[in-house]
Parts: structure tokens; C-alpha cells; sequence
């Protein structure tokens, strides 16, 4: 029993540490995608690189602490929201009682349309090579589901945690006096991984924020 016990912990470790190289092959093919696109030349595109890049490298550090991407995605949909959402709202102070997550299923359901009616993008080399180490990372990460499994004592500690640092590196901009749109759009953009049609995406889901707070 103590064998197997210790065979499946080096398992483990062995996983992990393989993860964890992934995850730095991961951030650097990524900047290499970054270094290839159009250099940011107005305030608002300088804004939005820096954030994206700062809060993709706090999403894989709590990546390599074993986070579970179903949490951090939850999190970051929450965190768009309460940017995004009180800037299509008639009376923004009314959108600290609506329950984010309600839009969850609907926003969702909406980028899959908005994907499906564009043609299949062009990829480079360089995102090519981005999206097949993305794939490769998915056997690391937690099935959605297994988190009904998960006591739930470590549930909300993984939870706190990764809200806590979202929360924390988001505010730090918006201190810094970044435009929430901005903020906002980076997080969007990790929630979805869609940055090829993030624009498309973007106009389709504020039209839908637009009409269900124009009266709120």
C-alpha cells in the first residue's frame, strides 16, 4: 500500500511538473503571437496589451498552484461583467444587484453564434503552434465537473484565492487609471481565448448588455 501510495504521489509530481512546463512553453509562444501583432499606438491599445499581459501571467500562475480552470473562468466571467456591464446600463449603480451569472448561459451561447457565421481564420504559424500546446494543456486541467467531488472546504479556498488575485490586479489598473473598457476587454478576451474575432464577439455581446440594461 505505502508503495503504491508513493508511485501514485511521484505520478502526481511528475504531472505537475510537466504542467508546469507547458504552461512557460505556453507563455512564451504566446509572446510570441503578441510580438508579431500591430504594435499598440493609441493610449487605449497600450492599456489593453499591458493588462492583457498582466493578468494572463497571474492566470498561469494560479494555473501552476493547481487552480481549477472552471473556477478561474468562472471568475473572470464575473470580473468582465461587473466592468462591462454598467457601461451599457442606464442606471449603472442598479447593476450591483443583478446576479452576473444569470447572463452566463446566454453570453455564452451568443459567441458560439457569433463564431459560426464567420468564415475559419487564417492562423499563422506562431497561433498554430499556441492553440496545439492549449490543447495539450487541457489534460491537466480539472473536468468541470470533478469540482462536485472537491470538498468543499477546498472549493472556496480556490475560489478566494483566485478572486482575490483577479480582483486585486484588476483594481491596480483601474487605481492606475486605466479605462475600465480596457480592463475589461482582457479579461473578456481570457474568459473566450477568441482574440481573432474578439471584435465581432465584442459588438454582438454589448449589443445584448445594451438591451438588457437600457431600461435598468
Amino acid at each position: 500500500m505505502m508503495h503504491a501510495y508513493a508511485q501514485a504521489n511521484m505520478e502526481n509530481q511528475e504531472e505537475h511538473s510537466e504542467a508546469e512546463a507547458l504552461l512557460a512553453e505556453i507563455h512564451d509562444a504566446s509572446e510570441k503571437v503578441r510580438a508579431q501583432a500591430l504594435p499598440a499606438i493609441t493610449d487605449f491599445q497600450k492599456q489593453m496589451a499591458i493588462a492583457q499581459a498582466g493578468i494572463e501571467k497571474a492566470l498561469i500562475e494560479l494555473m501552476s498552484q493547481g487552480c481549477a480552470i472552471k473556477i478561474i473562468l468562472m471568475s473572470l466571467f464575473y470580473f468582465w461583467f461587473t466592468l462591462e456591464a454598467p457601461l451599457h446600463a442606464k442606471n449603472p449603480e442598479h447593476i450591483d444587484k443583478e446576479d452576473p451569472f444569470l447572463h452566463l448561459g446566454t453570453i455564452i451561447e451568443l459567441v458560439k453564434k457569433t463564431v459560426s457565421t464567420l468564415p475559419d481564420p487564417e492562423l499563422n504559424p506562431e497561433i498554430q503552434i499556441l492553440n496545439q500546446k492549449m490543447q495539450q494543456l487541457k489534460k491537466y486541467m480539472p473536468d468541470p465537473e470533478s469540482l462536485d467531488r472537491v470538498p468543499q472546504e477546498k472549493v472556496e479556498q480556490e475560489t478566494a484565492l483566485v478572486n482575490t488575485t483577479i480582483h486585486t490586479i484588476t483594481s491596480e489598473y483601474l487605481k492606475q487609471d486605466f479605462h475600465p473598457e480596457t480592463v475589461a476587454n482582457a479579461l473578456f478576451s481570457h474568459w473566450q481565448k477568441m482574440d481573432y474575432y474578439f471584435k465581432e464577439i465584442m459588438g454582438e455581446t454589448r449589443q445584448y448588455l445594451s438591451r438588457s440594461f437600457s431600461e435598468h
